[in-house]
Parts: structure tokens; sequence; C-alpha cells
């Protein structure tokens, strides 16, 4: 609920800025609430399956702010050298902002794949069960 209010009140702030056609609005607010998802339940693995919080904290701000750059959440791919912009394109954020991206500036609505759909349910459901198992398998029990 919490990502989808964020995610909606930036949406809707960028709508207004960039006078944006509001046709594109709930395909994006969708988009970002189900991608915000994925994404969260992904790192929330990736935290759980390391043996202590101050190694899962380092690993995940050593791993966090490079993907960030790169994916689009702190530079444009556009001001990105191509070789880099590319890489960006692959990390998971890089994935979703590509998308969303995609979806902005193409004339038609609901511009989003069955593929990217499909990653992005994959990421959510393994995040998921990863979490689940590792809870299930006693981890933060001590």
């Amino acid at each position: 609920m919490f990502l989808a209010l964020i995610g909606g009140a930036t949406l809707f702030l960028g709508f207004l800025y960039h006078d944006l056609a509001w046709n594109k609005f709930l395909p994006s607010i969708v988009w970002v609430t189900f991608s915000g998802v994925g994404l969260f339940a992904w790192f929330s693995a990736l935290q759980m399956l390391l043996p202590s919080s101050k190694a899962a904290n380092l690993f995940t701000t050593i791993l966090v702010f490079p993907l960030l750059m790169m994916g689009g959440s702190f530079f444009p791919m556009e001001a990105l050298p191509d070789w880099l912009a590319t890489i960006g394109r692959m990390s998971p954020n890089g994935f979703v902002v590509d998308r969303l991206s995609g979806e902005l500036t193409t004339s038609g609505s609901w511009t989003f794949d069955t593929l990217a759909w499909t990653v992005v349910a994959a990421m959510t459901l393994s995040g998921l069960l990863v979490c689940s198992w590792r809870l299930d398998s006693g981890f933060a029990s001590k």
C-alpha cells in the first residue's frame, strides 16, 4: 500500500510537470506498484540469504548503489555511455525503468508486453518463495 502511495504521488507529480497523456497514468501506476513489490521481494530474499544483518547490509549497499546508478534511478540511461546503458537495462531496476519509459513515450497505452509481466511475476514469486523458505528454516529465530 505504501509503495502504491509513493509511486502514485510521484507519478502524479511527474504527469503534471511533464504534461503527459493521462491515459498512460493507470498502466504506469499498475506497473510501478507490481514491479516495486517484485524489487522489494527480490532484495529481501537477497538479504535473507546472508548469514547476518551486518553482512546483509554491507552486501546490499555494495550491490544497490551501482545498480541504481546504472539502472536509470540516478541518471537517465540516455546520458550513460551505450555499453553502460546496455548493462543498466539488464539490472532489475533498469528493466523496470526502461519498460516504464517505453510506456510513457509510445502513442498507445498498455504497451507492457507479456515478457515484461512474466519477468516481474517471476521476480516477485521467486523473492517471496526464498523469503518464505528462509523464515520456515529458522531464519531470525535466535
